[in-house]
């Protein structure tokens, strides 16, 4: 279900529309691209409700993507998902609507994936394969950690058994929570409570829990680990309000005081140690510099963080102390004051034509022909068309065929060459590679067809391919021929 909302400029802001630097992806957004939430009745939309806007971090200019107007509301969290190329947020986006999770293109686009008017949806994750890990509280609280996998189906974290929800007693605790793609893991961050506590009985630590999951992402493969930092102990009220990604793939931590006196403090999650260390610090209220919220800008290589005191955005690199340096925007941060925030920064997608990968090593043919597989489009279990998988530099006349698999990649040997797919092995309908002269043979197999036909029920939205061509070569020792190979996720 689709929903179109236009993106209304303020005008009492002077907002303008930046044009990218960098290309733009499949949902309109360019890498790069930070996205936040306001709410509240002093959010500086134009009738007083909620909204996503974003900033270009090059030049500072501030647009409104969605305009939540009268009636709208947002629960908590933000995020960008590579696999969709949108963006994500939780809420009713405009009277009447239901609550649930929904996603936005880069023209205010709205599409509901998944609803239920008992639950409130937050922290959300999104993952590799289209998956989105989210915590689910309200009426029907069981149990806190789902997700909808690729279909937008929404599943149940299981244990590590496979057979119960898995449902930690601290989990109802957390603010912050993460996808970690090298360790497989969701990284979960919060306030120390007795629930949640690593050690110990001091409260006053920033904890952060690792929770390592199975390959498909269905269940905890345990065991979970955990990290904390004590930053303070006065009162027990600084708790992770906004989560990054460093380029060192550490997981970037901003700390909200919440209290006079207690220091405002960026950490840094290494999640294959499992440790916390600093990054930056912002200071301490009692100075004036405050922080709600923020994220990483790979753009710009710093922290960001929002400091609603002096309505600005604030940057701080790793080590940085005091006030950073203060990002000029087209319009003041929160101008009215207190107004809560959610921050993500658009990654460069998952989906789209730039998500294939090319991998192995093509046999040379009997007449000198390097075989080169590539692709053109992208893959969508949706469209039907507009994705093929081709093959150049084939001898004149050569009947093949796609190898193709949904079980991973090869390295084997195999007629002489290098079978790069993994058993087991669908092949294609064969074509003849045509051609006049030499190696100005080819293949083109039109996978988005192949996809919608229904002929493979593995080829869904989120499934990883690895696909070779096969072809014949009389004049080979073994009377065939190999190309190299491609991987890549099959998008919405």
């Amino acid at each position: 279900m689709s929903f179109t909302v236009r993106s209304r400029l303020l005008a009492s802001l002077a907002l303008a529309v930046a044009v990218p630097a960098a290309a733009a992806q499949s949902g309109g957004f360019t890498p790069g691209d930070l996205i936040f939430s306001i709410g509240g009745p002093q959010a500086p939309f134009a009738d007083g409700g909620t909204g996503l806007a974003r900033i270009d971090p090059q030049s500072g200019q501030i647009s409104v993507l969605v305009d939540f107007f009268s009636g709208g509301t947002m629960t908590q969290g933000v995020a960008y998902d590579a696999f969709r190329d949108r963006v994500l947020f939780s809420g009713v986006p405009y009277n009447g609507a239901p609550l649930g999770i929904w996603t936005t293109d880069s023209q205010g686009t709205l599409e509901l994936l998944h609803s239920n008017n008992s639950l409130q949806f937050s922290l959300l994750s999104p993952a590799s394969g289209g998956r989105v890990y989210y915590t689910a509280g309200g009426v029907a609280f069981t149990p806190p950690l789902r997700y909808l996998d690729a279909t937008n189906v929404e599943q149940n974290l299981m244990d590590s058994t496979g057979v119960s929800p898995f449902s930690p007693p601290w989990m109802n605790t957390a603010s912050a929570m993460t996808y970690d793609a090298a360790s497989n893991s969701l990284i979960v961050a919060m306030h120390g409570a007795a629930t949640n506590i690593c050690s110990g009985t001091n409260f006053n630590y920033v904890i952060v829990h690792k929770l390592p999951l199975s390959a498909d992402g269905s269940r905890m493969i345990g065991p979970e680990s955990c990290a904390q930092f004590q930053l303070s102990t006065v009162g027990s009220s600084n708790f992770p309000a906004g989560i990054g990604t460093l380029p060192n793939g550490h997981v970037l931590l901003c700390i909200n005081p919440n209290a006079s006196g207690v220091v405002a403090e960026f950490l840094e999650f290494d999640p294959q140690s499992v440790s916390l260390s600093h990054y930056a610090s912002p200071g301490t209220l009692a100075n004036g510099i405050a922080m709600i919220n923020g994220t990483y800008s790979t753009v710009l290589g710093k922290g960001v963080c929002v400091d609603p005191l002096a309505h600005v955005v604030r940057l701080y690199a790793a080590g940085e102390t005091g006030d950073g340096t203060v990002l000029s925007t087209s319009a003041p941060i929160s101008p009215a004051g207190f107004a809560p925030m959610s921050w993500t920064e658009v990654r460069p997608g998952q989906c789209g034509t730039n998500v294939v990968s090319t991998y192995c090593v093509a046999k040379t043919t009997s007449t000198g022909c390097v075989p080169a597989i590539s692709t053109s489009g992208g893959p969508s279990a949706s469209a039907g068309s507009g994705f093929a998988i081709e093959c150049a530099s084939i001898g004149v006349n050569k009947n093949g065929l796609l190898f193709y698999s949904t079980a991973g990649a090869s390295n084997a040997p195999y007629q002489g060459g290098v079978l790069c797919v993994k058993a087991p092995i669908k092949r294609s309908a064969p074509q003849n590679s045509g051609g006049t002269t030499g190696c100005s043979g080819k293949y083109s197999i039109p996978f988005n067809a192949l996809i919608a036909s229904g002929q493979n029920p593995a080829l869904v939205a989120g499934a990883q391919v690895w696909a070779q061509f096969w072809f014949r070569d009389p004049g080979d020792a073994f009377g065939t021929g190999l190309s190299d190979a491609v991987s890549f996720h099959i998008c919405p």
